[in-house]
């Protein structure tokens, strides 16, 4: 049974709204008519309008942004309080991910990855706080991964970054428990979409299903249990 939290809006901002998990959640969130602020970074507007050309135009607003900048983001916050106010549900698919090792890592690479992958949520905890002016419950999810514990080889870009974002969330729920704002981190193991099939391996039939990402953001979004688990992991 699904219901509400009394504190909780059908309003929703997306972020990553571009990539493969963040359309198919986007298009879930709509067709329980929620009004959606999805952000872009690589994709052209015209393409994302096509992709959402047979929901609720009325319920939809596209917003350039990039993670790792901090003013990108604030406006992207601004951005969404003026058209749908105060978000209910902030979600965060966003993500790099690069292989690398020893002899050919790169340190402008790691520190985007990091600024992507893990200290968006910072300034996107730090720029909520500042607009949020009622007591209405706002729940962010990031889509972590399950190299947050496992580690793989080539990967202590990736692997470091969702380690941190872990972290982050933790740390931000006990710094912010008495905002109403609540941290959660999803971590997930490889899936099968454009990213997955970038991991070597030749399991890629065996990967995650986005559909399994896309139910627990339902089950997160729908839950009014305010005590719910700051981390999940879904793995095959």
């Amino acid at each position: 049974v699904q219901y509400m939290n009394k504190l909780y809006t059908n309003t929703a901002l997306v972020f990553g709204g571009s990539g493969d998990v963040g359309i198919d959640i986007a298009k879930d969130l709509l067709k329980k008519n929620y009004k959606l602020v999805i952000t872009y970074k690589n994709q052209k507007p015209s393409k994302l309008k096509n992709i959402f050309k047979n929901y609720n135009k009325k319920n939809i607003f596209l917003k350039y942004c990039d993670l790792s900048n901090e003013k990108s983001i604030r406006k992207v916050i601004l951005f969404s309080k003026k058209k749908i106010g105060d978000p209910g549900l902030v979600i965060n698919t966003a993500g790099i991910f690069y292989y690398d090792n020893l002899s050919n890592f790169s340190y402008r690479k790691i520190i985007e990855t990091f600024k992507i992958n893990c200290f968006s949520i910072i300034a996107i905890n730090k720029e909520l706080n500042s607009i949020k002016k009622n007591k209405k419950l706002v729940k962010i999810v990031s889509l972590g991964s399950s190299s947050a514990l496992d580690g793989f080889a080539d990967t202590f870009s990736y692997c470091g970054s969702k380690h941190a974002l872990l972290g982050i969330i933790k740390s931000l729920n006990k710094t912010k428990k008495n905002k109403n704002i609540l941290n959660y981190c999803v971590n997930v193991g490889s899936i099968k979409n454009s990213m997955g099939k970038k991991v070597r391996s030749r399991e890629y039939k065996k990967f995650i299903d986005q559909k399994s990402v896309v139910q627990i953001i339902n089950y997160i979004q729908s839950t009014n249990l305010p005590a719910f688990p700051e981390e999940i992991f879904l793995k095959r």
